[in-house]
């Protein structure tokens, strides 16, 4: 059976095998796609929703305070991939960025690949339970809080940001 398979490809015309090619590398591309973006989402606790991802950002002002943030954004971007070892830094700083702009969807996903980029540094943790604070998302907060403290437990800021948080939500 393998054999006549075979033999009906190769009887194509080789712009109709690549045409082929294409059509089955695009859907396994598009099933495939969805699985990992999520795979590098960080998980909203059970019973957490975010209303709206969007907020009046510091610098979301169509002025020059967005501007500059959004050329920061661009010259982030830019420098994504080329060093591998600073790609967390430079995501956890895509996130603030996006904070200030009041884009939390973006800060959220940039957020979530720093973790998966880096699960041992507590940064991107405290961020995201920030972010997830200001967006109702409370437990999601906790439990983000709670990571940055198991991440790096002798860092003061995180414990900080982690009881100040649990003032606030007992």
């Amino acid at each position: 059976m393998d054999g006549l398979n075979l033999a009906w490809f190769l009887k194509m015309k080789s712009s109709q095998r690549i045409a082929l090619v294409l059509v089955l590398v695009g859907a396994a591309f598009f099933l495939v796609l969805p699985l990992l973006l999520s795979a590098n989402k960080y998980p909203l606790a059970s019973g957490d929703q975010v209303a709206s991802w969007n907020f009046n950002g510091a610098y979301a002002d169509q002025g020059p305070n967005q501007t500059r943030t959004v050329r920061e954004i661009q010259g982030l971007k830019a420098t994504l991939g080329k060093d591998k070892r600073k790609d967390y830094d430079v995501l956890v700083g895509l996130a603030s960025e996006y904070e200030l702009l009041g884009d939390g969807k973006s800060a959220y996903q940039y957020l979530s690949q720093a973790i998966a980029k880096d699960g041992s540094r507590g940064l991107a943790y405290m961020n995201m339970g920030q972010l997830m604070e200001s967006l109702g998302a409370i437990r999601t907060a906790r439990t983000a809080f709670d990571a940055a403290v198991k991440a790096e437990p002798k860092s003061g800021i995180y414990v900080s940001a982690r009881n100040s948080f649990y003032s606030r939500h007992p």
